[in-house]
C-alpha cells in the first residue's frame, strides 16, 4: 500500500519530511492497551475534534496511507486531540509529545527532505469490519493491523469509528510497543444505533520511531449505505 505525504494544498508524492533524533529514545513509562470515550473532552474540544477530522478527510484519499502535513495547524491539533484522546498526554507522555511538536508548525522549519518510508515490511490497514450480525443488527466494528519496519523502536495504533458527519460511534482504541516492537492490531466497536446516518468512517493513526526518524500514518474508510439511520416519522 502505497504512503504519501499530505500537504496544505491536497496530497503530494511519496517524499516524507524526517528530522534527525538527538534524544533518547521513547521509553515504556506509561504503556498503553485501553479504550477512551470521547466524553474524555469539553464540548468546545470535541468540536474541534470533529471539525478537524472532517477537514482532513476531504483532503485524505480513502484507503490510502497518509503522513500528515503537521505544519498545518489543524492537521497537528488533530493529531494532538487523538493521542489525549487515547489517554496520552504531554504529562505521561512528554518524550511522545515533544517528537511530535518537532513536527508541528513550531518546529517544522528545522526539518529537511528525506526518504519515503513506504517499505516492503511496512504495513498500515483497516481490516475486519462488520456491519451488524443476527444477533446484534446495531454493531459495528473494525480493526486496525500494523507491521514496524525493522529498525523501529516504538508503534503506537489506534482507530476509532464515526458518522461521516462526525458523531461518534465507537471509541478511540489504541495500543503501544516499545523496544522492538512486532505486529500489532487493536479493535474497536460501536452501537449503530446512536447514528445520524447510516455511514461510517473508521480511522487509524500509527506512530514508529526508528533511530533516524519519527513518522506517522493515518488512513480512514468509509463504510455504510449513506441513508438516515432511523427514517423520519411521517408528517401529519
Amino acid at each position: 500500500m502505497t504512503a504519501i505525504c499530505l500537504g496544505l494544498g491536497g496530497a503530494y508524492a511519496a517524499l516524507l519530511f524526517s528530522c534527525s533524533l538527538d534524544t533518547p529514545p521513547l521509553l515504556a513509562t506509561d504503556p498503553i492497551a485501553t479504550t477512551a470515550a470521547m466524553d474524555r473532552f469539553t464540548p468546545e474540544q470535541r468540536s474541534s475534534y470533529l471539525a478537524d477530522q472532517q477537514y482532513l478527510h476531504r483532503l485524505v484519499p480513502q484507503g490510502v496511507r497518509v503522513e500528515l502535513d503537521l505544519a498545518d495547524p489543524r492537521q497537528y491539533r488533530f493529531a494532538v486531540s487523538r493521542l489525549e484522546l487515547a489517554g496520552k498526554t504531554s504529562a505521561n507522555a512528554p518524550q511522545l509529545f515533544a517528537r511530535l511538536a518537532a513536527r508541528g508548525p513550531a518546529g517544522f522549519a528545522s526539518r529537511g527532505a528525506g526518504a519515503d518510508t513506504d517499505s516492503l515490511e511496512a504495513r498500515h490497514e483497516i481490516v475486519d469490519v462488520t456491519l451488524g450480525t443476527p444477533d446484534a443488527p446495531n454493531l459495528i466494528t473494525a480493526t486496525a493491523v500494523a507491521t514496524p519496519s525493522a529498525a523501529a523502536s516504538y508503534l503506537y495504533l489506534d482507530i476509532a469509528i464515526t458518522t461521516v458527519t462526525g458523531v461518534p460511534i465507537g471509541p478511540v482504541s489504541a495500543v503501544e510497543q516499545f523496544g522492538s516492537p512486532d505486529d500489532a492490531a487493536v479493535s474497536t466497536s460501536g452501537d449503530r444505533s446512536a447514528a445520524d446516518v447510516d455511514r461510517y468512517a473508521i480511522s487509524s493513526f500509527e506512530f514508529e520511531e526508528t533511530p533516524d526518524d519519527f513518522s506517522d500514518s493515518y488512513i480512514y474508510v468509509e463504510v455504510g449505505e449513506g441513508r438516515l439511520a432511523s427514517p423520519p416519522e411521517p408528517q401529519e
